[in-house]
């Protein structure tokens, strides 16, 4: 429900990067081993109610690089110190675009036509507060 994501809109949005970083059959060294061993590229994103993955590799390698993926999507680390390291590498890029102008005009654009609160999972947040709430 609308109410059950309140506040929950950095957590969706850094999920799929957090589960590429290991599970309970790799390491995230292991992992990004493995799909180098299958000559694979697996992305995953998310955002609110979304969660997309993305594979590349050749077809012979495929059904293997499927049951890597498996792993990703139903077995999750949710390593503590991952999740640090993710979150420290997505501050110092948020502070790295404060003065960018290519960043900031289209998030004032998209804030100007949304009026959902802070909070909301449809709220557009800007660069400080995505800071603050990777701080959090």
């Amino acid at each position: 429900t609308e109410e059950s994501l309140r506040n929950k809109g950095t957590a969706c949005d850094v999920l799929g990067q957090i589960m590429r970083r290991g599970t309970s059959d790799y390491s995230f060294q292991q992992l990004n081993d493995k799909l180098d061993e299958l000559f694979a590229n697996v992305r995953i994103t998310s955002q609110a109610q979304l969660l997309q993955v993305r594979v590349q590799t050749k077809e012979a390698f495929l059904p293997e690089v499927l049951t890597v993926v498996e792993s990703i999507l139903r077995r999750p680390a949710f390593d503590e110190k991952e999740f640090s390291v993710l979150k420290d590498e997505a501050i110092v890029s948020l502070q790295a675009q404060l003065n960018e102008p290519t960043t900031l005009a289209p998030t004032a654009v998209a804030k100007a036509f949304n009026d959902k609160p802070r909070g909301h999972i449809h709220y557009v947040t800007s660069l400080e507060e995505d800071i603050e709430d990777y701080q959090a």
